[in-house]
């Protein structure tokens, strides 16, 4: 597609609700936002596993009008085939999606914004961040926050605490990362599955305690 035609395209498009609240979970997980080199604007990028496939076209069909290409398998060394590749795709740029970065990243490193309560506000939103980032124990649910530092882990607790009644804690996570993840113990782990169970995907059962 020629600039021009992509010109057109972009001053169509404007996000819908449904789109925000997947970037959002996206941004507390594994989506970015990378910037252009004008940093007039910025594109949307999502990458999982082979084994998360289907998750990738889920979140491709709600952007579908947003991008030029449909999902590809790359791999992550083309001289080391074994160490497997990713489904990935990519938006094109675009100023609303530049605000999303402006809020999320500063000096080019994702953070949590003091607003976020603002934001995590759906259940949507919530199973997205845990489809990206959670992980099942004997004992409860792991969020795995380790790239954010302590005082952004509190704000998320807050605001998991205040938009969806869920109580966890913060719980310190060896060397990896900033070092803190989620802990949300079983009681509380049954009501966050319960508000995000519609929007997991079989593929992504087995990071749960849910039934297919």
């Amino acid at each position: 597609m020629f600039s021009n035609d992509i010109n057109r395209k972009r001053d169509r498009l404007s996000l819908k609700a449904v789109q925000r609240q997947i970037i959002v979970g996206s941004m507390l997980g594994d989506g970015y936002l990378y910037p252009t080199v004008s940093k007039k604007y910025a594109y949307f990028r999502i990458a999982h596993g082979p084994k998360q496939k289907d998750y990738v076209w889920w979140k491709y069909n709600y952007f579908k009008d947003w991008v030029l290409s449909s999902p590809r398998y790359q791999l992550q060394n083309k001289q080391k085939p074994d160490l497997g590749g990713y489904y990935w795709f990519k938006t094109i740029a675009h100023k609303e999606l530049l605000e999303y970065r402006e809020i999320f990243y500063k000096n080019r490193t994702k953070i949590i914004p003091n607003n976020i309560g603002d934001l995590l506000k759906t259940s949507l939103s919530l199973a997205v961040w845990y489809m990206d980032d959670g992980s099942v124990n004997r004992s409860g649910i792991n969020l795995n926050t380790q790239s954010f530092f302590y005082q952004e882990n509190l704000l998320l607790q807050k605001t998991l605490r205040n938009n969806f009644q869920v109580d966890c804690n913060i719980n310190k996570s060896g060397n990896i990362g900033k070092g803190y993840i989620l802990y949300i113990p079983k009681e509380q782990a049954k009501k966050f599955m319960f508000l995000i169970k519609k929007y997991v995907k079989q593929c992504m059962l087995y990071k749960t305690f849910l039934t297919p």
